[in-house]
């Protein structure tokens, strides 16, 4: 990864260089950090994203509710009735 970065001169405005983790890992070879400090701070952009992502799940999907085994296992025959009503495909 160093040498792609110092070599190939890769421009940090790339959409790839803004996966999660990749800022914390690059200052760690670039030695502004420790590795043990990258991680964590990888971990925590991870974290974020996951959060961000509930939120919009929670705002966008008004329906949206929590399903459980049980739920699963009592409402199967209905899910499985509406999957194939509108000709998805189960797997």
């Amino acid at each position: 990864m160093a040498a792609l970065l110092d070599e190939e001169g890769l421009d940090p405005a790339l959409p790839a260089m803004k996966a999660l983790g990749l800022r914390p890992l690059i200052a760690h070879l670039s030695g502004a950090i420790s590795l043990e400090e990258a991680a964590e701070a990888g971990k925590k952009e991870t974290r974020a994203y996951a959060k961000r992502q509930e939120t919009w799940f929670r705002t966008q999907m008004i329906s949206w509710k929590a399903f459980s085994t049980q739920d699963s296992e009592r409402l199967g025959g209905q899910i499985f009735s509406f999957i194939d009503d509108l000709g998805l495909t189960r797997f």
